[in-house]
């Protein structure tokens, strides 16, 4: 791999793991949320800002290349993104943030496991053997602070991993052809019309009553933050690195939550969670490592 190209994956790896920082603090703050008011509508506003501040700052580069981008390459992976984190959002109002953190990273499996099936790519024994050690270190982590039992949270916090799975496949292919700014525009309305209609199908509507100061703050680091920063930043990386690397350094998100749960939650780690973070970090270092050297046999080959 020459300079240019480590430097462009070093790059990605960064924005991922900033990615994951800034949803592992987004996750205890919407839960404190959740406390003063309903998360459809929560959610409804959070989307709207956020589609109103990217309009703002980037409406013009929008409308010059929104006619560039087929609708066809869109849809599967806002209807991910957007089911992902309603799902998720769904799931801290039942359990806690650490074991949403724990069981949302399990698309680290399933990433490769549907690339298997979708596109017949073949595992590897490394890539096997990583996997096993990001999981166990999201157990150890993970595991003993919110998932003694199995309810309505658990169940969310699963089907948002699978949503996050696929959504990671099919952006993939689809930023081949469009550009990070637009998709993010489209996932991010996609976001807002399924919590918009959660909001109005449930009964709740878009009442607010009960936001103070400390919400409507949490609000807007949500939707610019992790709403229009996240959602930017992963498709920006996505570009560059394979969507298995991706999937594997949002393991990492669990550790930021599992640390900012712990300084605003007071949700605190047992040693086997500490334990868990270091084999959780080993494995990304791995999984790094592996993919630099897949794409130097991949150069080789092709030379």
């Amino acid at each position: 791999m020459d300079n240019s190209a480590k430097d462009r994956s070093l790059l990605a790896c960064g924005m991922v793991l900033f990615q994951c920082a800034l949803y592992g603090l987004g996750d205890p703050l919407a839960k404190l949320a959740y406390t003063h008011v309903p998360v459809y509508a929560f959610l409804s506003f959070r989307y709207l800002l956020a589609l109103a501040v990217m309009w703002l700052l980037f409406g013009k580069r929008l409308v010059q290349n929104l006619h560039t981008c087929r609708v066809s390459l869109v849809i599967l992976p806002c209807i991910c993104v957007a089911g992902s984190h309603l799902l998720s959002n769904m799931a801290l109002q039942y359990t806690t943030a650490t074991a949403v953190g724990f069981l949302r990273s399990l698309s680290v499996i399933l990433v490769p496991l549907l690339a298997l099936v979708a596109f017949k790519r073949r595992i590897s024994l490394p890539e096997i053997l990583v996997i096993i050690l990001a999981v166990c270190g999201l157990y150890l982590l993970c595991g003993m602070n919110g998932l003694a039992g199995f309810g309505a949270g658990e169940l969310l916090a699963l089907g948002c991993a699978l949503f996050s799975a696929v959504g990671v496949l099919s952006l993939r292919y689809s930023l081949k052809k469009t550009e990070p700014l637009v998709m993010t525009m489209y996932q991010t309305l996609a976001s807002f019309l399924v919590a918009l209609a959660g909001a109005l199908l449930s009964g709740e509507g878009l009442q607010m009553k009960g936001a103070d100061a400390s919400v409507w703050m949490a609000m807007a680091y949500l939707a610019i933050g992790c709403t229009f920063g996240g959602y930017m930043l992963q498709n920006r990386a996505l570009q560059m690195i394979p969507a298995k690397t991706v999937s594997l350094l949002m393991c990492f998100c669990s550790v930021m939550t599992a640390f900012f749960s712990w300084l605003i939650l007071h949700e605190r780690l047992s040693p086997a969670g500490m334990v868990g973070a270091g084999m959780i970090l080993a494995g990304v270092a791995a999984e790094t490592m592996l993919s630099g050297r897949e794409s130097t046999e991949k150069n080789e080959n092709q030379k």
